[in-house]
């Protein structure tokens, strides 16, 4: 059975991720998320919650997937807000890990994301024996990382009345090496002035975070009561 979930706020410390046109950085919109989630699953639940950092500090991707493991998550959301070059785009995505990218732009996120100053040699196309290590970690559990994913991106959905862009597949480092199912959540686009207003708001982030507790937690009643 589920007991013990791991909540990774994108970014932090010197990493900023992506920066809003009026300066709202994706470090603290991800960070204020995950705590807002963390105290709704504990709250409802009474479940274990491990966050891989509760404040502004920088955490390399694979000791995020090591904190998730060591502690023995059996889940894990990593948290994220899109940025795009394109204004207009908006609305929320949902992925789970593949070597394969859905689409182009996917895999350009997942290139964006897996960039990060505290990993050195973090150029995995050179390293592809690497990761196809990494990725079977994840093998066992893609049916339910797919399926969380798609809890998920149907509450966001239907919750934000945001446009579905649905759920992908894309090659973050930062799922790969998560021994659980495992998802990373691109809650609205920072790069999309009327979304940056609202990522803006702290009612607007209790609705993500609520929207996030509503997969979550549909996901682990259908998941425990198969191994009922």
């Amino acid at each position: 059975l589920i007991e013990t979930i791991c909540i990774d706020p994108g970014h932090g410390g010197e990493d900023f991720g992506a920066v809003g046109r009026s300066k709202l950085k994706e470090k603290d919109v991800t960070l204020k998320i995950g705590l807002k989630l963390k105290k709704l699953i504990e709250s409802r639940t009474g479940l274990r919650v491990i966050l891989t950092r509760d404040k502004d500090i920088e955490v390399s991707l694979n000791t995020r997937a090591s904190i998730a493991n060591n502690q023995q998550a059996q889940l894990f959301v990593s948290l994220h807000a899109n940025s795009s070059f394109r204004k207009s785009a908006f609305g929320s995505e949902t992925y789970f890990v593949s070597l394969q990218a859905t689409d182009p732009e996917s895999l350009e996120l997942a290139q964006k994301e897996n960039q990060n100053a505290e990993d050195p040699g973090a150029d995995i196309q050179n390293d592809e024996l690497k990761m196809i290590l990494w990725n079977m970690a994840q093998t066992e559990h893609i049916r339910e990382s797919s399926l969380l994913a798609e809890f998920i991106q149907n509450e966001l959905n239907a919750l934000l009345g945001t446009r579905n862009r649905g759920v992908k597949q894309a090659p973050f480092r930062v799922l790969m090496r998560a021994a659980m199912p495992a998802v990373l959540v691109e809650s609205l686009f920072i790069s999309n002035p009327s979304e940056e207003r609202k990522l803006q708001g702290d009612d607007f982030l209790d609705k993500i975070a609520l929207a996030l507790y509503n997969g979550v937690s549909k996901f682990i009643t259908q998941y425990n009561s198969r191994l009922k």
